[in-house]
């Protein structure tokens, strides 16, 4: 989950199974309260938070490399929700120790 926050981005390292009701509406409309541990602060913009880190996909770069192309032409067709694989800085990632509705 990546929430936009005052001045930076919050990446939010989470499973649906961390919630009570996994419905896929709730979470994407829900409004939270997180207790969690800040692992990483990502201060500028010359670095950023990798998504796909410590995924399948992301252990195969290559392949990730040559999918960008075709991710980014999705907006030249009208579709405007290409996935963000990274996230610039200013950034905070968090682990989260409690999720509260």
């Amino acid at each position: 989950m990546v929430a936009d926050l005052d001045e930076f981005r919050a990446v939010l390292t989470t499973e649906a199974d961390y919630f009570i009701d996994p419905s896929i509406n709730d979470i994407i409309d829900g409004t939270f309260r997180i207790f969690g541990k800040a692992t990483r602060v990502v201060p500028d913009k010359e670095e950023s938070v990798d998504l796909l880190r410590k995924s399948a996909a992301g252990k195969l770069g290559v392949i990730r490399n040559a999918l960008a192309p075709l991710m980014e032409s999705l907006k030249d067709i009208g579709f405007d929700g290409a996935p963000e694989l990274e996230i610039q800085g200013p950034t905070i990632q968090v682990i989260p120790i409690a999720i509260f509705a």
